[in-house]
């Protein structure tokens, strides 16, 4: 695997042109969404910026091994801003990985937090940040016992192409069992760096994971919310995420496929907030806790699988995929009714487990897990306005293989 300097060295120039979309803010600095090769790189100029003397890093524990935080740390002490590293965090967090971050960020008396990382370190550094912009702890905040502001500078750095939570207002934990969340303003990054050169040393199964991540995000947001803004993103997102994922999961150097992915992530989120998630994102939430797997891989088996329920009332939203699905090569559903099976061929296509059986769920547990699909995470916005009788069977669908 080359070094991000060398793959930057590599990028052609319309790959390390950084485009930004720019917030109206603090004069000090330009805030927004930066997305781009080299993107990385202003991280610390950022930081400068906005006064800052020494910053948290929250970052995975595997990016160090694999180069990624050296060009980010080196762009802080560049600008002269002091930092340290807090890595001990779940793939899948829990409030207590929330508690350990806010305890090392407090101990640093650290005035601004950069998250490096999947979604699990972007959400933990959200978090942080508005702990440290307070009295209420992490814990107070994420389970809605304090009110969530924040004051406190805060970047994200993806190192996936997927989760979205670099431009999310949200942020998810696990506590008691459950998923709890922050939704709030307070949790939009001041700037997000998308740099698709921090994603290359995605291994292939996380690299399909997210991706398929975003391409939920992107669907379920324009079916929960259909509109001329949610159907942009959602075609868009869906174009790039067939046309790249396969490329980007086979070859991890694909600065092309990289680069379209980052979009695809950053598209995918934009569609969630305005529509939010459907049943895919529930089941998601039940596999993770159950059966410990990666979000993204609960989405993406879900996801077909949710389509196939709504299928009669988003006929029309569907039907509009099609074109971008075509383009792919990898199926070519001639109506609406054939764009559930589309999506199961993309997951089979990179790898991603299809059904419930393949991780570990018999027929046993399927009255179980329609039941939390319905008690538990319930979808006031899914087009079809399912009962548990519904979920049961959606379960027992997943479960078999069978839209």
């Amino acid at each position: 695997m080359r070094s991000y300097q060398e793959l930057l060295a590599s990028a052609t120039a319309a790959e390390r042109a950084v485009s930004a979309l720019r917030f109206p803010g603090d004069d000090r600095a330009e805030k927004g969404i930066f997305l781009g090769c080299g993107a990385a790189l202003l991280a610390g100029e950022f930081l400068k910026k906005q006064g800052v003397r020494r910053a948290a890093v929250i970052a995975d524990r595997i990016l160090e091994k694999v180069g990624l935080l050296a060009p980010v740390l080196g762009s802080l002490t560049e600008n002269g801003v002091e930092y340290a590293v807090f890595s001990d965090i779940a793939p899948e967090p829990h409030t207590e990985d929330l508690a350990a971050a806010e305890a090392f960020a407090r101990a640093l008396s650290a005035d601004a937090v950069v998250g490096i990382g999947g979604g699990s370190s972007l959400d933990t550094a959200k978090v942080t940040a508005c702990a440290l912009s307070g009295s209420a702890s992490s814990l107070e905040l994420i389970t809605g016992k304090a009110p969530v502001s924040r004051t406190v500078p805060l970047i994200l750095l993806p190192t996936t192409s997927g989760t979205g939570s670099e431009v999310s207002p949200y942020a998810v934990a696990s506590h008691g069992g459950k998923k709890v969340f922050i939704s709030s303003p307070a949790a939009i990054a001041d700037a997000a760096l998308v740099d698709p050169l921090m994603t290359v040393t995605m291994p292939p199964s996380v690299t399909a994971c997210t991706g398929l991540d975003a391409l939920t995000h992107a669907v379920e947001g324009m079916c929960g919310c259909p509109n001329p803004f949610t159907k942009a993103l959602a075609t868009e997102a869906t174009e790039l995420v067939f046309s790249s994922l396969p490329a980007a999961v086979a070859e991890p150097e694909d600065l092309d496929a990289r680069t379209k992915m980052s979009y695809a992530s950053v598209l995918g989120m934009m569609a969630y907030t305005q529509g939010g998630g459907l049943y895919a994102h529930s089941a998601s939430y039940i596999i993770t806790l159950q059966k410990n797997k990666p979000h993204g891989l609960g989405c993406g088996l879900a996801l077909p699988y949710t389509l196939a329920l709504n299928l009669p009332e988003i006929r029309e939203l569907l039907a509009g995929l099609i074109p971008a699905i075509k383009e792919s090569g990898i199926a070519a559903p001639e109506s609406a009714d054939g764009v559930p099976a589309a999506f199961l061929a993309l997951v089979k296509k990179v790898g991603v487990p299809a059904t419930l059986a393949e991780i570990g769920y018999t027929g046993a547990d399927v009255p179980a897990f329609g039941h939390a699909l319905f008690a538990d995470y319930y979808r006031a916005k899914n087009p079809k306005k399912a009962d548990e009788a519904d979920l049961v069977a959606l379960a027992r669908r997943m479960l078999r293989g069978t839209l």
